[in-house]
């Protein structure tokens, strides 16, 4: 069933590792972003991310609440293309007993043409 709601999904669903590689990504991101998942899979999240929204991420990272594991957050990614696309994305961080964010699961809205509008 995860398998028939990620492929049929219009949002890009990923996992992506403690040391920021992807482990999942559903097969839409070749509609979406033009790669395929074996493209992606494996490869660090932040070399798809525009640099500024890299900066931007990962600000925000540092500065969670150790019980804050929810966020919203906006940013470029760029197309097979070259072209960035503007994605609203609510990630999930999973943590260890410790507090340590081991995994984080997100899901990733094209906002491009409600963000150029």
């Amino acid at each position: 069933m995860f398998s028939l709601i990620s492929e049929k999904s219009l949002n890009i669903i990923s996992s992506i590792s403690a040391d920021g590689l992807f482990t999942y990504i559903s097969p839409n991101v070749k509609a979406l972003l033009g790669y395929t998942p074996e493209e992606v899979i494996g490869k660090p999240a932040a070399s798809f991310n525009h640099p500024d929204t890299n900066k931007k991420f990962l600000e925000h990272r540092n500065s969670l609440f150790i019980d804050q594991d929810s966020i919203r957050f906006t940013g470029r990614l760029r197309h097979k293309n070259g072209e960035y696309r503007w994605y609203e994305t609510t990630a999930q961080y999973i943590r260890d007993q410790s507090g340590l964010i081991i995994q984080t699961i997100g899901v990733g809205q094209d906002i491009t043409d409600r963000k150029e509008a």
